[in-house]
Formats: C-alpha cells, structure tokens, sequence
C-alpha cells in the first residue's frame, strides 16, 4: 500500500481524491481481478506472435523492477531502461517518454 501511495503521491494533488474515488469503487477491484485473470493468455499470445518487423518501436521499462528484457518483438526496436523510475515512467522520467514519442514521430 505504501508502494501504490508513493505513486500516487507523484500526482498533482488536484487529482488525488479522482483516484481515491476510483480505488474505493468495488468495480476498480474487479476489473483488476479479470485483467490479471487475462494475464497468463495474452502473455502467451504476445510470445506466440510474429515479429512486427518494419514498425519502429521503443519499450520502456523501469529500472527500479527485475522485468525481462523484450526480445524478438520487432527488428526496428529499441529498448531503454529507465533506471530513476518506478512503474509510472510517465511521472518519474516525462522527459525520457517525450523523447521516445519524439523519435518514433521523426522516423
């Protein structure tokens, strides 16, 4: 819990009770549920798929989790490692997200 509220804290506080209201509703709770039900098949079918050779693609991940590097995704990949960011890269390293946006716009 600490964890999550560490997250959210990285938020503007304006958005802080949009949040509360969400992670209070039992519905949030149970659409986690079935997304993590999901979780096992559609990881399968992403190693089941065919590469997406041609598209140009960047994966972020944080450098703060133990996440398996992404392999055979596509040709045209690139993956980088955001080392000062938790699971919202977004909120720790924007600078790092805007750039990645930047170079798959000018390919």
């Amino acid at each position: 819990m600490k964890r999550l509220a560490g997250e959210v804290g990285k938020m503007p506080p304006e958005v802080w009770p949009i949040v509360a209201a969400h992670w209070s509703s039992p519905k949030s709770f149970l659409g986690m549920a079935a997304h993590f039900e999901g979780l096992p098949e559609s990881a399968h079918e992403l190693c089941e798929a065919k590469p997406l050779d041609g598209i140009p693609m960047i994966v972020l991940s944080s450098g703060r989790s133990a996440a398996p590097t992404p392999e055979g995704w596509s040709s045209d990949m690139r993956h980088i490692v955001a080392e000062e960011s938790g699971h919202w890269i977004h909120l720790d390293q924007p600078e790092l997200v805007v750039q990645a946006v930047r170079d798959l716009i000018s390919v």
